[in-house]
């Protein structure tokens, strides 16, 4: 979990916390032979999309913001480009 919130965030690893639970359900089925209730699978379903709606949100604010980073750097770049052409020769 370290590794993950040191490379995408921890908005990205809180987002799985609740997927051990639905993991930890369909493991529970078939070793423990438990009995699966129909709460429980559209519970589950719900995490789930709720999950990829939130890695969804996540992934198009990530755009966003790289987005917004080029376009900075290029303008910082087309200023420096600029402003050396500006400068008067020395002799």
């Amino acid at each position: 979990m370290s590794w993950c919130v040191k490379k995408r965030g921890p908005v990205f690893t809180a987002a799985f916390s609740p997927l051990i639970q639905v993991m930890a359900a369909v493991l529970d089925v078939p070793i423990l032979h438990e009995q699966l209730h129909l709460g429980s699978v559209i519970g589950s379903v719900i995490v789930i999309l709720g999950l990829y709606f939130l890695l969804w949100g996540k992934a198009k604010e990530m755009q966003k913001v790289s987005q917004e980073t080029e376009e900075k750097k290029e303008k910082e770049l087309n200023f420096q480009v600029h402003e050396a052409n500006d400068e008067p020769d020395i002799p």
